[in-house]
């Protein structure tokens, strides 16, 4: 089956065209090996990522909250590589930043299906939750796609509506390997080998 280089949807055989983003299909975009270094035709040689179209499609349905100093970074990295997410979220402070994020989470709704933090806690802020039975407190990225509720003292705002994760890095060449690049597999033991 071959997919499409540009959203990384399945194309029919044949097909002139994506039918999901009315881009060109290109000859031979479907690929055993995830990912394929290719040198570019024009300019001096550089090494080019063509990305996984499953990489692709999962980017397509993810939320990225980025740290405001990163937010450009971010964005250029995309740029280069033609990937579109499902949406950005980010913000001079972390009520806006906050706020934003709530709004794009519900504007996708039920084609949202994860939500990926890119920045350490400075950047991003994770929210502090205060335990009503002892006082103390811990910290949690669950909240940025919790259930929408009046106030974020209630714990069900503390309950993800979709899977949460962080890149919790201002380098965003690093940012780039993680998102783009696939982890070695390893055995079980390796895994858990301390």
């Amino acid at each position: 089956m071959s997919f499409c280089v540009e959203c990384g949807k399945p194309l029919r055989e044949g097909a002139k065209f994506c039918a999901h983003c009315g881009k060109p299909a290109v000859l031979g975009a479907a690929t055993e090996r995830p990912f394929a270094f290719s040198t570019a035709s024009s300019g001096p040689p550089s090494a080019i990522l063509t990305v996984n179209p499953t990489v692709r499609a999962e980017i397509a349905s993810t939320l990225f909250v980025v740290g405001h100093g990163l937010v450009n970074d971010f964005q250029a990295m995309l740029q280069k590589h033609r990937l579109s997410p499902l949406g950005l979220a980010s913000g001079p402070d972390v009520d806006v930043l906050r706020q934003r994020t709530r709004s794009e989470c519900a504007r996708h709704g039920s084609r949202l299906k994860q939500l990926c933090i890119i920045g350490n806690w400075e950047a991003v802020p994770p929210y502090e939750i205060v335990h009503d039975f002892d006082g103390e407190s811990s910290f949690s990225d669950a909240p940025y796609a919790g259930t929408p509720v009046e106030s974020d003292h209630d714990p069900l705002a503390y309950i993800p509506q979709v899977l949460v994760s962080r890149i919790p890095t201002s380098n965003m060449a690093v940012a780039e390997r993680v998102l783009l690049q696939p982890l070695p597999s390893r055995t079980a033991s390796e895994a858990f080998y301390l």
